[in-house]
């Protein structure tokens, strides 16, 4: 009976006043804990705003990694995500450990090297050394795609987006080499790449905080992509004559600036 009433009440409210009914807004039913969600079906769906990580979870960490100093993003995509899961940290080979054969067989090397006045190699892999041993190494210009990487590393089980983060942060550091286009990395910027790059961006939420921080600096390294491939292909006079003075041997280093 309390609940007709109460219904009762304000149809007539809303009746007598139509133009106050009129200005509520979706603002004055939810607090700040809530955001829009989107449309659905020509509905608006709000739902309540993601939370931080729990500061001691594997996500609050990596996003600690990301969102911290360059050098703390460098060392993260290089030490923790490529070479603890078995890749060099320039992206483009897969190493082990060296087994105790090998190294007893390298001992052996080093000394005959060292007989032979360097005749001998010590290794038959240039890469190689006493602890390490590389087993698969891509053609110049390439790199390991980060699915390949992921599956070896120990962060595959973390949650989505963050997963999309890692993504953005090793096609940053690796693919474009944080907007420098250069002759080992040309094969990686085109429209295509960065495009996925641009949508993996937008796909990732706007909360937390935290994963808001990493968006937006991922979309202020964006135009500097796209910048860095104009100029390749269309380059200013000044930009040919510096090519043509400094001559082919600037273009013959694989790691020029392009």
């Amino acid at each position: 009976m309390e609940k007709r009433i109460c219904i009762l009440l304000i149809l007539i409210q809303t009746a007598l006043y139509p133009q106050e009914a009129e200005n509520i807004t979706a603002e004055d039913f939810f607090d700040e804990e809530y955001y829009d969600f989107g449309l659905s079906g020509g509905l608006v769906i709000y739902g309540e705003r993601p939370k931080e990580f729990d500061p001691e979870s594997s996500e609050a960490y990596i996003l600690n990694q990301l969102n911290g100093k360059k050098e703390e993003r460098k060392n993260f995509i290089e030490k923790e995500f490529l070479e603890e899961a078995g890749f060099r940290k320039t992206g483009n080979a897969k190493y082990r450990k060296t087994k105790g054969t090998e190294k007893t067989s390298r001992i052996l090397l080093g000394l005959a090297n060292a007989v032979s006045f360097g005749i001998i190699p010590k290794s038959g892999n240039p890469h190689d050394d006493f602890f390490e041993t590389e087993f698969a190494r891509l053609p110049e210009g390439e790199y390991y795609k980060f699915e390949s990487v992921i599956y070896s590393s120990r962060y595959k089980e973390t949650s989505p987006e963050i997963l999309i983060v890692i993504e953005l942060e090793y096609k940053l550091q690796v693919e474009f080499c944080n907007g420098i286009l250069m002759q080992s990395n040309k094969n990686y910027y085109t429209d295509e790449n960065i495009e996925k790059f641009e949508e993996l961006i937008f796909s990732l939420p706007d909360f937390p905080d935290s994963i808001l921080k990493s968006k937006i600096r991922f979309r202020q390294k964006l135009p500097k992509i796209k910048a860095a491939l104009e100029r390749n292909r269309n380059p200013s006079d000044n930009y040919l004559q510096a090519m043509q003075n400094l001559g082919d041997s600037f273009n013959m280093n694989k790691n020029t600036r392009l």
